[in-house]
């Protein structure tokens, strides 16, 4: 069997719904839900807000990529990662 074979292959699902994944042998595994996305996303943002507070715009940005929706998006920036952002700049300042 070929190694080629088994490494998963991964593309954008044409109706936008999510990232498109086939397991090994040609077999679809289906998308990835936006709780499974923005799960991703936080996993990788979130360790590194107080070494980097730009990731907490970077983090919102990835979020509203995978939401689509801007005016929802900028809501939850505005709720969830705002007063994070403004406490790690504080605490660069200080």
């Amino acid at each position: 069997m070929k190694a080629s074979n088994l490494t998963p292959s991964v593309e954008l699902d044409p109706n936008g719904k999510g990232i498109k994944t086939e397991k090994a042998r040609g077999k679809e595994r289906g998308l990835y839900t936006r709780g499974e996305l923005n799960r991703l996303v936080d996993s990788i943002c979130h360790p590194f807000y107080n070494e980097n507070p730009s990731l907490i715009i970077l983090d919102g940005f990835l979020h509203a990529m995978v939401e689509r929706n801007p005016s929802l998006s900028v809501r939850k920036f505005l709720i969830h990662n705002l007063p994070v952002l403004v406490k790690q700049l504080r605490k660069i300042k200080s």
